[in-house]
């Protein structure tokens, strides 16, 4: 059992910001594929990071998607339904998230990833209920088991 001492200096390491920022990080980067993943499902619904529909399909663009020529898009496009961004699937297979300088971006490697972004805004992230499963479920027990070892209780 830790004396009164010990148990101050466990607390002062958990009292710097740099070091529960640190274990945010690495959970980040360990759940990379599963926060990813969240984010490719909002926009294959058509859900911006606000929870709001980005768009949807015309019936010109439906008669596109079924009569065309060219490459076929991985999913349909049909009039009436949300945009779901699987045209070639280039943008969503594309996802990645750039951890430095204390931030995590997310981006895509597709090139049409600016003209994306400028059109329909808010792409990349989670949306509320997302966001709130992820800290409830990845987030939170991390810190949660970091600070139990930090303590040793």
């Amino acid at each position: 059992m830790a004396n009164l001492f010990q148990l101050q200096e466990r607390f002062q390491k958990l009292d710097r910001p740099k070091n529960l920022e640190k274990i945010l990080f690495q959970t980040i980067r360990k759940n990379e594929k599963t926060l990813l993943s969240l984010n490719k499902q909002q926009l294959g619904e058509g859900r911006d990071v606000h929870g709001n529909i980005t768009g949807t399909y015309s019936r010109a663009t439906e008669i596109e998607y079924r009569f065309g020529e060219g490459p076929r898009p991985r999913k349909p496009k049909i009039e009436g339904q949300p945009y779901n961004y699987e045209d070639q699937g280039d943008f969503l297979d594309g996802f990645f998230l750039d951890i430095s300088n204390g931030q995590a971006e997310w981006n895509s490697k597709d090139s049409k990833t600016p003209l994306l972004v400028q059109k329909y805004g808010d792409l990349f992230g989670l949306d509320d209920e997302n966001l709130k499963l992820s800290i409830k479920n990845i987030i939170v027990p991390a810190l949660l088991t970091h600070i139990r070892s930090t303590l040793k209780i």
